[in-house]
């Protein structure tokens, strides 16, 4: 409500009201400790409402209150509503009146407070009557008297207040997780504000390839990084969040709904009004629009007074949070093209209100997202869900057994075996999945494949449900396997018919077709539902006749049994190519166990075909180790073509990895034969990601200079060696150090050689880590190395790393130029101008790199585009140093420095330039530049120090 609208509603409140309905309750609010309704008694004489509070000296100090309904104008001299005010006050404060207790008192002031208008004429001529007989009065009018309620009981202006209440508490029941296995060793009946880990989202935008890439567009990407899912709202208009099966799209989405109903009732102001629509549901449905549905259906389902106009009034004002889950739920292409019109006419109808949508993100091609002639997104842009971090993990552990009383044990249990099995990790990254091996946990061994776990859910839910529930069955089908075998068959049916909900009259059917094929008759099948849904609830009503399964990746598993148990090759490979039905054929592989027949079947094998080889590769078993070498010769082929800022490229690398040991020997002789430093440089990636000993050898011969003079692949053989993590790798990693840490950290100085120079650091002994530079007019100190993540956090704890330089010894990035410029003073330092940066990267012989006149990609970090990273300091980037002994001044991550860009001080320069820029960018000399308070995850700062 806007104060014109709060005043309207003050000014058509009767006398009477005002006083009961609005000033009783304020002053109550207020901090008294009696108010009394002294309107009508014997000793009224004035005195509407009378308030106390204790004043400085603990005393009661007591208010007369004179309630108007009308603007007070006039004289007292005249017949006015002035003089009545007058006469009203006057005898407030002349006679006595009775307290709580009976006891004769005095009011000390008087408090005229209206609804209307006072002008000044009233009051003036009202004091001046006053003024001799000292009586003290004050004056509230209408537009102070809003403030007051505002600040005192804001909930009387909140006029939805109510109907937020009933659907929050309507939305809180309807997304109850009770039917998500709860019982089987989950918490009781938690909620989704309960269980909700915030995300981290990644935003997918199209490039241009990264040899167009100016400077302009480096600024770009230097803006790019991971968003809160806190975020979004402020960040998006439109939005299209993007996730694997069980990433916690639909979670998310609810979690929004839930939280703009809590903060509309917490802050008691309608300040967002959040729907929450299942697509499936609005694409069966007969409606002309999304207004026409959450109109009919959404209020038929909640049956909410006033929603309509609460409805017609938000959308107007642009109030509206529209929340649409599940676009890759919609697999009929007539359905997908009505949903696609109702959203676009919903945007074009109401542009000021928010649409965020869900998929799949093998379901979603590009169906809402709009693209500008520069290929950037303006309608429904793409985030991405992030797998969880080891702290998201914990999290949820966290809130997923915070009640039980065995919590520190269980949480203990599963984070052993999830932390020392990185197989399990990498599927315990996904909420559902973590989920369930929650509750696996405590039953049996964890598995560590997807598969496994989800047969052994499936078997929980079908034998165990009764018993823990003590649920005595009306209708009892005492075979497990023909139970399973009638869901496996409808899941299938629904997979084909490119369903995740099915009327009630249609599963029934499709349960007496089963039926019929059993020794049940197929008139039971009524019976056989209600049985499946009490007993495990694996399906299970979602509105009035339409069901569905718990989850949609419990139908595709059970799809992809039936097709085992049928041996429906030919099935498989006619929905190979669509996205839709990509879970369905990975899990069916990983049932299978091997994919040599599917690879048989299929003749020609184009690249969409050999990435989902691949991924059926990861949860098989025992497939031919020459199919699985033939699976990773084709993927490194199409990795070879690939420009480096394609999304496909890092999904590849770990599908090679998945793929696993059996690969590593063929590896091996692939990095001997490549002549291509950035494709030796994936294969020590993705032997790092395979996490196998026997990889160790391969990559130690890829450390020595003599066989690999290129410092990127000699790096990432490091990284890979530190993945593995064995003794052996550990103990070879810790040789390669440029400078011993010790010393580099320490405060004795001490000399290094560098190119056949010695070089002096810690050179007074005050400046560890630094190195002397002779300036044009005073010498100057800089830091050898660029500060790290563990440095900049012992001064700032709680910064958020960027996951393309994650570890204590990288680059500290996400860092703005204010916060790098209060670092450095706090340790005594500060940044370098850009003068004494381009100085000491030049070195004494002003050279055009900080490693030598020539461009020398062997001995830089750039030109390896985003999926990279930083690298660490002081690892085997020994060459990017110049003869001041200052390193990696050319490429890895850009570098704040104190100085600005431009004259109106808009802008600070930024040197070095990051892993991700081309050669010409490179140069000691190019100067770029970006908005000081940017948080990119491409730069970071050194210090410098004045001598």
């Amino acid at each position: 409500m806007s104060p014109d609208e709060k005043l309207k509603k003050l000014k058509n409140l009767k006398e009477s009201q005002l006083r009961k309905e609005v000033l009783i309750l304020m002053f109550k609010a207020m901090d008294t400790q009696i108010v009394i309704d002294y309107h009508g008694g014997t000793l009224e004489l004035g005195k509407d409402i009378i308030y106390a509070k204790k004043d400085e000296f603990g005393e009661m100090e007591y208010t007369g209150v004179v309630v108007k309904a009308e603007d007070i104008t006039g004289k007292v001299s005249k017949v006015s509503s002035a003089s009545v005010v007058l006469t009203q006050s006057k005898q407030a404060l002349q006679n006595p009146f009775l307290d709580n207790k009976g006891i004769k008192r005095y009011i000390s002031k008087c408090l005229v407070i209206t609804s209307g208008k006072i002008n000044k004429e009233a009051i003036n001529s009202i004091h001046k009557e006053l003024q001799s007989l000292n009586f003290a009065v004050k004056f509230i009018n209408g537009e102070e008297l809003v403030k007051l309620i505002d600040n005192y009981m804001p909930m009387f202006f909140f006029t939805e207040f109510d109907f937020f209440q009933s659907y929050y508490d309507a939305l809180k029941k309807e997304f109850r997780r009770i039917h998500e296995t709860t019982f089987l060793g989950g918490p009781k009946d938690i909620g989704v504000e309960e269980i909700f880990v915030k995300l981290r989202l990644a935003p997918k935008v199209k490039e241009l390839e990264s040899k167009d890439i100016d400077e302009f567009k480096q600024r770009d990407f230097i803006d790019r990084t991971i968003i809160d899912s806190s975020q979004i709202e402020d960040k998006f208009k439109t939005l299209i969040i993007l996730g694997a099966p069980g990433a916690g799209k639909t979670t998310l989405l609810r979690h929004l709904v839930l939280k703009r109903c809590k903060s509309n009732l917490d802050t008691q102001t309608n300040k967002v009004f959040p729907i929450y629509i299942r697509l499936d549901e609005l694409a069966q449905a007969k409606t002309k629009s999304i207004k026409e549905y959450i109109i009919k259906d959404i209020h038929e389902r909640y049956k909410l007074s006033e929603f309509e106009k609460c409805l017609n009034d938000d959308l107007s004002d642009g109030k509206v949070l529209l929340l649409l889950d599940g676009f890759d739920e919609i697999q009929d292409a007539t359905q997908q093209h009505k949903i696609q019109n109702l959203i676009q006419e919903f945007t074009d109808s109401y542009p000021e209100n928010k649409i965020f949508a869900s998929s799949r993100i093998a379901g979603y091609k590009d169906e809402l997202t709009k693209y500008d002639e520069k290929e950037n997104p303006i309608l429904f842009p793409k985030v991405e869900i992030v797998p969880f971090t080891d702290d998201q993990i914990k999290q949820f552990l966290d809130k997923w057994f915070k009640d039980d009383k065995d919590s520190k044990r269980k949480i203990k249990d599963i984070w052993d075996v999830v932390s020392k099995n990185e197989r399990i990790k990498e599927i315990a990254r996904n909420p559902l999945i973590l989920s369930l091996l929650a509750i696996v946990s405590g039953v049996k061994k964890l598995p560590e494949r997807k598969t496994d776990l989800y047969r052994k859910c499936i078997e929980l839910l079908m034998s165990k449900w009764d018993s823990v529930r003590r649920v005595v069955r009306q209708f009892y089908f005492d075979d497990e396997r023909t139970k399973r075998r009638i869901l496996q068959q409808v899941a299938l049916d629904m997979q084909k018919d490119g369903i995740t909900t099915i009327a009630r009259q249609r599963i029934e059917n499709l349960i007496g077709k089963h039926l019929a094929e059993t020794q049940y008759s197929a008139e039971v099948s009524k019976e056989f539902l209600k049985e499946i849904e009490k007993s495990s609830y694996l399906i299970h009503e979602i509105s009035r006749n339409r069901y569905q399964f718990m989850h949609l990746t419990f139908q595709e598993y059970l799809a992809a049994y039936q097709l085992y148990e049928e041996q429906n090759y030919d099935l498989v490979t006619s929905f190979f190519r669509k996205p839709k039905w990509q879970e369905t054929i990975i899990l069916f592989a990983g049932i299978i166990g091997k994919i040599d027949k599917l690879v048989e079947a299929l003749k020609e094998k184009e690249k969409s075909d050999v990435i989902l080889l691949a991924k059926c590769l990861t949860d098989a078993q025992s497939t031919d180790k020459k199919i699985k070498i033939d699976v990773a010769k084709n993927l490194l082929e199409i990795l070879s073509k690939l420009d480096r800022w394609e999304d496909e490229y890092e999904e590849i690398r770990i599908r090679i990895a998945g793929i696993g040991k059996d690969i590593i020997p063929w590896l091996g002789e692939e990095l001997k034969r490549s002549s291509d430093f950035r494709l030796s440089k994936d294969v020590c990636n993705i032997l790092g990601k395979i996490r196998d000993p026997g990889a160790i050898p391969v990559l130690k011969e890829r450390l020595a200079k003599t066989i690999e003079p290129n410092a990127n692949v000699r790096y990432a053989a490091y990284e890979a060696l530190e993945k593995i993590g064995t003794k052996e790798s550990m103990e070879l990693i810790s040789k390669i150090f440029v400078i011993d840490p010790k010393k580099l950290k320490g405060a004795e100085p001490f000399e290094i050689d560098i190119k056949g120079k010695k070089i002096k650091i810690n050179d007074d002994g005050r400046h560890p880590g630094m190195v002397r530079i002779p300036g044009d007019k005073k010498d100057f100190w800089i830091d050898v190395y660029p500060v790290t993540n563990a440095e900049f956090e012992q001064v700032f704890p709680g910064h958020e790393r960027s996951p393309y330089s994650p570890y204590d010894d990288s680059p500290v990035t996400r860092v703005t130029w204010h916060q790098a410029d209060e670092y450095a003073k706090k340790i005594g330092k500060r940044l370098p101008t850009e003068q004494e940066w381009e100085k000491a990267a030049k070195g004494p012989e002003n050279w055009e790199y900080s490693f030598g006149k020539e461009f020398d990609i062997n001995k830089c970090r750039v030109e390896l585009a985003r999926v990279d990273g930083a690298a660490k300091i002081n690892s085997v980037y020994d060459e990017n140093v110049n003869d001041y002994g200052v390193y990696d001044m050319t490429g890895n991550v850009w570098e704040w420095t104190d100085s600005w860009y431009d004259e109106e001080k808009s802008w600070r320069v930024l040197r070095g330039g990051s892993w991700s820029i081309r050669q010409g960018i490179a140069l000691c000399s190019y100067r770029s530049y970006v908005n000081p308070d940017n948080r990119g995850s491409l730069v970071g700062f050194r210090c410098a120090r004045t001598l």
